[in-house]
């Protein structure tokens, strides 16, 4: 894949240090030094303030994508148009600040019926959402110039290490629960900064307007699409972050408790789609420019390619962690009270699984001729989230079985519908034979080694460790043998030169 490939190996060594950060968080951080409903709080703000981040930004990050291309000319000018992303998840921010303050008693007044926590910290997500828009499109717009490790570690390692330790200080009495709450904000407006300074090393960081470039025509074209991207960005967010908020403002019982539990368990589950977020964020500007020359022979092939290595890794980390999971709620601490959310991995990590296998997608339709339909069909699946996160959370009183369960069937038409419009509207679809041969692989190891050995039993890092190296094992030996994915062969091959050249010397 040329320069895809190594910026999304590079990419994914961040993204998987990020994974084992996250991981440390998650089995012994979290449940270490933070209650249930702590733990909750926090998920509950960062979701909130993720679902606003999308309305504040106005389109702006898919701007950055798909209008680069335009405003930048042969000598390195951009035209302004870092300015201009800019202004609008300003304007958008000011439009939700004032609408908050003419909208809190009655907001306030239903909350009281929630959780009080919820009521007493809500308002943190508004500022939270500027600082995570203003981080969104400062990435997608570092993209631009093939360069995504920085903001992935800013976004991945940095947040990571600064909420692992704003819970220690809580633990430990140095921060109150509100400088706990309010530490998000900072968190995050830390990350802005590590990205206006990276773009300012890399000589990008060019502010002003150039009028006489922002002709009618074009802001019109703009407009336009920020908008469905807009809308389009906030559906997917339903998809993604409405769960956790519905937790919240649902579960009559322990809410927060409920989202803490949700939260511990659902990144495990969500760990799985990793690889695809890193392919997809390097793919992403590639697709758009060879849409943007009708190369749809390129295109074919990064769909296919991306398709079956996703799934691959997909496969790999769903194993990976289902069976290890008695062992790993063990080496948590105070991991029994984790156990009660164990399905909720596997309910979740198929939801992860049908999306990696989807390919790419969502760049696809995002920068074709067809994004309004993207749109639309973002929209409608968004307004089923919310009514599937209703009936299953409340109606059904399902909890977050419910909220899981909302999630797969969404994905899964979401997955579904966009497969099925690719391949109408451009006579593009992502599978092989080795799509067949990557499911029964990883079916028959998981078949495996569920029935001759499962977790539970002897010292839990002994087994994990194991348990974890004989997977890897097996499964690259089948991925290699049936050469599933051209590109892993190569880089085997790559892999094996390299260390041939070591002996030599």
């Amino acid at each position: 894949m040329g320069v895809i490939q190594r910026q999304g190996i590079k990419d994914s060594i961040v993204a998987y240090i990020g994974v084992a950060l996250g991981a440390v968080n998650v089995l012994w951080i979290y449940p270490y030094f933070l209650k249930k409903v702590e733990l909750g709080l926090f998920n509950f703000l960062v979701s909130g303030g993720m679902l606003l981040s999308m309305l504040v930004g106005l389109g702006a990050n898919e701007l950055a994508t798909r209008y680069f291309p335009r405003f930048r000319d042969e000598s390195g000018n951009h035209h302004g148009f870092l300015s201009l992303l800019l202004t609008l998840p300003l304007a958008g921010w000011s439009l939700l600040a004032l609408l908050a303050v003419a909208c809190w008693k009655p907001l306030q007044h239903y909350l009281a019926q929630q959780d009080p926590l919820i009521q007493q910290y809500g308002y943190l997500v508004v500022p939270l959402a500027l600082m995570l828009s203003l981080m969104s499109i400062l990435a997608a717009y570092t993209k631009n110039f093939l360069r995504i490790v920085v903001p992935t570690a800013l976004e991945n390692l940095l947040v990571k290490v600064c909420t692992a330790l704003v819970s220690a200080l809580l633990f430990y009495g140095v921060l109150t629960l509100t400088g706990f709450a309010v530490s998000f904000v900072g968190i995050y407006a830390l990350v802005v900064l590590g990205m206006i300074g990276y773009l300012m090393y890399l000589g990008q960081w060019r502010l002003g307007f150039d009028r006489q470039f922002l002709n009618r025509p074009l802001l019109h074209d703009m407009g336009r699409f920020a908008g469905f991207s807009m809308l389009s960005a906030m559906s997917a967010g339903f998809l993604t972050w409405i769960d956790r908020v519905m937790i919240g403002l649902l579960v009559e019982k322990n809410a927060l408790e409920s989202v803490g539990i949700f939260s511990i368990v659902a990144y495990m589950g969500n760990v799985i789609d990793v690889p695809r977020r890193s392919l997809e964020k390097i793919a992403a500007p590639i697709t758009a420019d060879a849409l943007q020359r009708q190369d749809l022979t390129h295109v074919a092939l990064l769909y296919r390619k991306s398709s079956i290595n996703q799934l691959i890794a997909g496969i790999f980390l769903f194993l990976l962690i289902w069976l290890n999971l008695d062992d790993l709620f063990r080496i948590m601490p105070n991991g029994a009270g984790y156990t009660s959310g164990k399905h909720i991995v596997l309910i979740l990590g198929a939801a992860s699984l049908i999306t990696m296998g989807s390919g790419i997608n969502h760049p696809i339709l995002a920068y074709s001729p067809y994004y309004q339909l993207n749109f639309y069909l973002l929209l409608a699946l968004a307004g089923l989230n919310v009514v599937f996160n209703y009936l299953l959370i409340y109606t059904l009183e399902l909890g977050i079985t419910g909220a899981a369960l909302a999630t797969l069937a969404s994905i899964s038409i979401y997955s579904t519908s966009k497969i099925a419009l690719v391949w109408y509207k451009l006579g593009l679809q992502p599978f092989t034979k080795a799509t067949l041969g990557a499911l029964l692989t990883g079916a028959g190891l998981g078949l495996l080694f569920y029935m001759l050995w499962p977790g539970g039993t002897g010292n839990p890092y002994v087994m994990v460790a194991l348990r974890s190296g004989a997977l890897a094992a097996l499964f690259a030996t089948l991925v290699l043998g049936l050469r599933l994915s051209a590109d892993l062969n190569a880089l085997w091959h790559s892999a094996q030169a390299w260390i041939l050249r070591l002996r030599r010397r």
